[in-house]
């Protein structure tokens, strides 16, 4: 589902429904991205702020093209869930990554909201990416950010459970993950559409995006501070 906002529209649904992220990119002072289609086809306006109610798809092969990195996915998803119990994984959470370039190769960067009444994340320390494609050719490691890995690594179970237990971070330290431009799943709380005396239907995955080209106005208008210099 997707419905088209004007910006001040867009804002006070983040001001109104945003707030778990927001609170944190106001001290962070980095955004969250993610690469959207934004023209919709059809007559539609495209281009501009909306709200996208959108399912995960980490699990499917055809996000990264690559059955080998589902496969990744589908084995970080069991032990995520069986070993650590993480409400945000790939089987129930999206991408974001406060890396503006980075979101880019996937469409429109734009600045992400999750909308609800909480927020669960997850990210990992070792690695500022989630995948890397050196992990599916063999006889190839991946090397600074994303760690010292072999490829398939993670087909060893015990392999990729010490992979998770020395990097992963479960609802802590997003204000890091944003500033070392780490990839973060993210998982939104409950949202309705509608007002108080006429609800709509609650749902979940619902987030606002606004393209980047407005981060200016976002800042002025939500009271995020001007982005500091990422360290690393």
């Amino acid at each position: 589902m997707v419905v088209e906002l004007e910006l001040p529209s867009a804002l006070a649904l983040v001001r109104a429904h945003g707030r778990p992220l927001l609170d944190i990119v106001r001290r962070s002072s980095g955004l969250l991205y993610r690469g959207e289609a934004l023209s919709l086809g059809g007559g539609g306006k495209g281009g501009g702020p909306r709200a996208v109610t959108e399912k995960p798809d980490l699990l499917d092969a055809e996000t990264y093209g690559s059955a080998v990195a589902a496969e990744y996915f589908r084995a970080a998803d069991a032990i995520m869930d069986k070993d650590f119990q993480a409400p945000a994984r790939p089987s129930n959470a999206h991408i974001m990554v406060s890396n503006k370039e980075a979101a880019a190769a996937w469409g429109t960067a734009c600045s992400i909201w999750p909308l609800g009444d909480s927020l669960d994340y997850s990210w990992l320390h070792s690695c500022a990416e989630l995948w890397d494609p050196r992990w599916e050719r063999p006889g190839s490691r991946s090397s600074p950010p994303n760690g010292n890995r072999e490829a398939f690594f993670w087909r060893d179970e015990d392999g990729m459970r010490r992979f998770l237990a020395e990097g992963l971070r479960i609802n802590s330290g997003l204000s890091e993950a944003i500033r070392g431009r780490h990839e973060v799943l993210v998982r939104s709380g409950e949202f309705s559409f509608g007002s108080e005396a006429r609800k709509g239907a609650v749902i979940q995955d619902t987030f606002v995006c606004i393209p980047a080209s407005e981060d200016r106005a976002v800042r002025s208008a939500l009271g995020i501070p001007a982005e500091r210099i990422p360290y690393r």
